[in-house]
Order: structure tokens, then C-alpha cells, then sequence
């Protein structure tokens, strides 16, 4: 009876070890995509036709007539490391892009098959035109600013660029104070925060494929700036002028340091557009900045928040309030960081509204003692007009 037991155990022994195996088998992980069909290269492309451009190259090709063709592909190895551009069967060209200098380059274009055979390479040459990090820089012109420095330049290509400013440490030694990431056609930026004391400053560019200019760099002097005496302000209701005391506001609350529910300057509605109104800094001044904060909450990139507006200035303005005695110190634009549209309001635009929205005034705008807001548009597109605070920055002329 024991013998038989045994062998029974060991029956059952060897049949769930068939079974285990026959699982792992069946368990084993599937390929993923389409196993190799073949092993024959697909044909390779003819007609190449290889166009300069700025820091790349165009290269247009006619595909071959193979049925199984996934992609054509152009490799370019330097002594640092191979880079490959890709491009489906759907399209006849390919865009390179990244090179640093206007050396010749010779490029390597193959066709690959859904089995992932290659084709005989197709050789070509080119030589960039310069790169728009190089263009670009050439274009840079830095001058002294109020608490700092501004730079302006030049990128018709609207290439995706980076700005990086430098400024001399107690050492002398030349460190990163900022980096501005941009790609708009036509730039004007500021670095501030600097005392009236000559400094050395620089200024260089890189692009996202770590190519970098030299660097331009000088002796500066900022201008001297403050923020100004707000105790000082005072409204002046002129003809023309739209009251902004509705809803239990006023220009007090505009400077009164405080962004709480219902603390803000507010019309009634039903004007019209533009809406004016105006104040008196009580002193001439030199205008730098300024920096304005929306009515928070709900009301963020909506509602009557300024979108659009100009700010002008005078030093005697016409009693009847009409616009001769005034000149436009500036027109500016409410943006938000994230760039979504209208009813869409993201953490980041948040965070950049709640810290007050900057505003540079050009640097040959004339100095001035009034100063009259004129709403052009708001966001939601009403004929209303609210605001939460705003602080002025400049060099007095006068006490």
C-alpha cells in the first residue's frame, strides 16, 4: 500500500510539472509590432535636393515604389554624436535643424522597410546659413535702464531661444542673474534691482541644441529708480473722465496696499469704451514702471480687468479735459503666462496675476505729473471697467 502511494504522489508530481511548464510556455511575452517580414533592403531614394537654411537644411527626395516602407530617415555624424532626422512615406522631405556653424555638412539618407532593413545610403552635402542663435546675437544692443539694464534684438525667424544675463559679483567675477526664454520676432527686455553704481554686465544666446554665442558685455550705470510716494497721489475728475466709484470703490482703493474682496476702482457700466480717468502723481517724474493687479478671486482674466490700455501723461492738462495737452506714455497688453484663452485660467496665470503684472514704460517717454488710465478693451469684452491695485516707479524730478 505504501509503494502505491508513493507512486501516486509521484504522478501527480510530474503532471503539475508538465502543467507549470506548459504555462511558462504559454506565458512567454509576445513581440511587440510587426515581426520581420524579410530581409531585403527596401530602394533607396532618388532625385535628392538639398536647400540651405538657417542653421539646417531642406531635403526634398523622391520615395521609392516599395510596399512595405516605413520611414526615411538622414543621419549626420559629427565627432561628438550621430543625430538622425525622420520622416514618414507620407511626405517627400525632411527638415534639419540644430547645426551650430556654417561648415559643410555631408548627410547620410536611407530608407527603412517595416522589417527594419536599411537601404544603401544616398550621400549629400550642404552648408548652413547662419544660425539664428549667431543672427540673432548679432542684433543684441544693451543699454542702461532704471535698476539696470534693457536689451533689445532682432529674430525674424522667431527662432525658440534663451537670453542669459551676467553681472560682476563682489569677486569681479561675471555671474548668471537671469535667463529669459523667448521666441518672439522683436524683443525689449529689462534686468532690474541694481543700485546707481557702475557695474559690468553681459549678455549671451543659446538655443535648445546647447549652441552658444560669445558674449557681449560692457560697464553700466543704472538709473536710479524708486517706488513712488502713493500718499502723495490724488484723483482728478476731468470732463470726459468716467467715475470709478461704483459698487462702493475709488481711487483710494487703488493705493490703499490692500487686494481683498471688494477693495478696488470699478464703473458702473454702460459708458461706453474707451474708459478714462485720472490722477496727479503731485511731482514730476521720470517714469520707469509700473506694476498693476488685477480684481482678484473669480474675477482673474475676466470681467472688467483690464486687457488692453494706455497710460498717458501731462504736466498741465486742459481743464475741459480734452487731448492736446496730453502725450501717450505707452500702450500695453494683459497677458497671461500659459497663453490658453478666454475662460481658461491656469495655476501658473494665477500666480502671475497675484503678484501684480509688470509694466515697462519706454525710456524716451517724456517725464510727467498726470497720468490718465484709458481702458480700451477688457477681458470679457464689456463696457466696464474694474481694477485691484497699482504702484508707480520712477525718478522724481520735483518734490
Amino acid at each position: 500500500m505504501v509503494g502505491d502511494y508513493k507512486r501516486i504522489v509521484m504522478k501527480k508530481n510530474i503532471a503539475l510539472l508538465i502543467l507549470a511548464a506548459t504555462f511558462l510556455i504559454s506565458c512567454e511575452e509576445e513581440p511587440i509590432g510587426q515581426p520581420p517580414i524579410d530581409n531585403i533592403p527596401p530602394s533607396p531614394v532618388t532625385g535628392v535636393e538639398v536647400t540651405p537654411l538657417a542653421g539646417g537644411a531642406k531635403v526634398i527626395y523622391t520615395i521609392p515604389a516599395d510596399e512595405d516602407l516605413l520611414y526615411v530617415q538622414a543621419r549626420y555624424q559629427s565627432e561628438e554624436r550621430v543625430r538622425i532626422w525622420k520622416s514618414s512615406i507620407f511626405t517627400n522631405e525632411l527638415l534639419l535643424d540644430g547645426f551650430g556653424d556654417t561648415n559643410e555638412k555631408r548627410i547620410i539618407i536611407e530608407t527603412v522597410d517595416r522589417s527594419k532593413n536599411v537601404s544603401e545610403p544616398v550621400s549629400a552635402k550642404f552648408s548652413p546659413l547662419t544660425p539664428p542663435v549667431f543672427s540673432v546675437f548679432n542684433t543684441v544692443e544693451i543699454k542702461e535702464d532704471f535698476g539696470g539694464i534693457s536689451f533689445t534684438f532682432q529674430n525674424p525667424l522667431k527662432a525658440e531661444l534663451a537670453f542669459v544675463v551676467l553681472t560682476s559679483n563682489e569677486n569681479d567675477e561675471m555671474r548668471q542673474i537671469e535667463k529669459i526664454y523667448t521666441s518672439v520676432e522683436e524683443g525689449n527686455f529689462a534686468v532690474r534691482g541694481y543700485e546707481n553704481v557702475e557695474r559690468k554686465f553681459g549678455i549671451y544666446v543659446a538655443d535648445r541644441w546647447d549652441n552658444l554665442t560669445d558674449t557681449l558685455s560692457g560697464l553700466f550705470t543704472p538709473l536710479y529708480e524708486e517706488q513712488l510716494d502713493r500718499s502723495k497721489w490724488q484723483y482728478i475728475a476731468l470732463p470726459g473722465d468716467i467715475p470709478i466709484t461704483a459698487w462702493g470703490g475709488g481711487f483710494h482703493r487703488l493705493i490703499d496696499n490692500s487686494l481683498g474682496e471688494g477693495n478696488f476702482a470699478h464703473t458702473v457700466g454702460g459708458e461706453g469704451m474707451p474708459i478714462p480717468w485720472t490722477f496727479d502723481l503731485s511731482q514730476e517724474v521720470k517714469l520707469s514702471r509700473f506694476i498693476s493687479w488685477q480684481r482678484n478671486g473669480r474675477y482673474l482674466y475676466d470681467h472688467g480687468n483690464p486687457k488692453v490700455f494706455e497710460l498717458w501723461g501731462s504736466n498741465e492738462p486742459a481743464l475741459d479735459g480734452s487731448w492736446d495737452s496730453w502725450v501717450k506714455l505707452g500702450r500695453f497688453e494683459s497677458k497671461k503666462p500659459s497663453g490658453q484663452p478666454y475662460g481658461t485660467v491656469t495655476n501658473e496665470d494665477k500666480i502671475y496675476a497675484e503678484s501684480g503684472e509688470e509694466f515697462v514704460i519706454p525710456i524716451d517717454a517724456p517725464e510727467v505729473r498726470y497720468i490718465r488710465h484709458v481702458t480700451i478693451e477688457t477681458w470679457s469684452g464689456g463696457d466696464f471697467f474694474h481694477l485691484g491695485e497699482i504702484n508707480m516707479y520712477g525718478q522724481p524730478i520735483t518734490e
